[in-house]
């Protein structure tokens, strides 16, 4: 089964100037536990810090201009916006090719913003977070020269075609989403239904295979009943054509369909057998049958 798209994440950085600064540092910080000997981190464009100072200066402003035309309301409680463009661990990708997505990325968003790419590449940054699965971070100012676009950027659309974008730019180096196959995780509750099923599948089949052991017993009995009223009729071809047939019929009993559950009927049918075969002068079981009756 393929996937529809590439990872793209959309989340606004809440918690205002102290949200904005905390994740901007945690992009850009090797030390932390998410990156600490397993990351490494490349700033394509724009420190997020710096990024991050310019956007609580555009929310500060956006809140004083509404305060000074009397809007009521709440302060901007997010001052950015976080996109996060990730592949599955098997693909690697070069610095210049992630640089090429940043712009193609850049510029389409610039189109849905209705800004120019320029001014749009001021007040956005793009971190490259090489991992196992390697992911670009970017982070937009939600207010720009005194516009809001909080509504734009939180909006399906905007993810969509960023999306599309992502898509589009990773196809021209060489991967398409609808050829990648994604590995299966192993799924708990689907492994125990699994081994329910099997248990279920065992019990029926252990059941078909004892009603079979139980319906070759009693042809066996039908057989052995036949062969003695030959014996008593004095029937020698009808004598050799049942014990042909017992022999074939307790030849399909297998040795491991001996359950205790059948154990006093196969028993009943060994002692059954051994009474009348001094009657017939000859051995009614080949030896093979004869081993295999007497098994336990």
């Amino acid at each position: 089964m393929s996937i529809k798209n590439w990872y793209v994440r959309n989340e606004s950085i809440k918690n205002k100037a102290q949200g904005c600064l905390a994740y901007a540092h945690y992009l850009k910080d090797p030390k932390h536990p998410n990156h600490k000997n397993k990351t490494t981190i490349e700033i394509i464009h724009n420190s997020p810090v710096n990024v991050a100072l310019l956007a609580i200066e555009q929310a500060y402003e956006a809140d004083l201009k509404n305060q000074s035309k009397g809007k009521g309301g709440r302060s901007i409680s997010s001052f950015m916006q976080s996109f996060v463009f990730s592949l599955p661990d098997n693909i690697e990708l070069s610095s210049e090719e992630w640089k090429e997505i940043s712009k193609e990325i850049l510029i389409e968003l610039a189109i849905k913003m209705g800004i120019e790419p320029k001014l749009l590449l001021k007040y956005s940054s793009f971190v490259l977070h090489k991992q196992s699965n390697t992911h670009l971070n970017v982070i937009i100012s939600r207010n720009i020269e005194g516009k809001s676009f909080q509504q734009l950027l939180t909006r399906p659309s905007a993810t969509n075609l960023l999306k599309k974008a992502f898509n589009a730019s990773v196809l021209k180096c060489g991967y398409d989403f609808k050829d990648y196959k994604p590995k299966r995780r192993p799924n708990r509750k689907l492994k125990r239904w699994e081994e329910l099923k099997e248990k279920e599948e065992y019990v029926s089949v252990k059941k078909v295979e004892l009603k079979e052991v139980e319906n070759k017993i009693q042809l066996a009995n039908k057989q052995l009943a036949k062969l003695k009223v030959a014996i008593e009729d004095n029937n020698n071809k009808d004598l050799n054509r049942q014990k042909n047939r017992l022999n074939r019929t307790i030849e399909k009993i297998e040795p491991t369909s001996y359950e205790e559950t059948y154990e006093k009927q196969l028993q009943e049918l060994r002692e059954e057998i051994e009474r009348i075969e001094p009657l017939t002068n000859k051995p009614i079981l080949t030896i093979k049958n004869r081993i295999k009756m007497t098994r336990k």
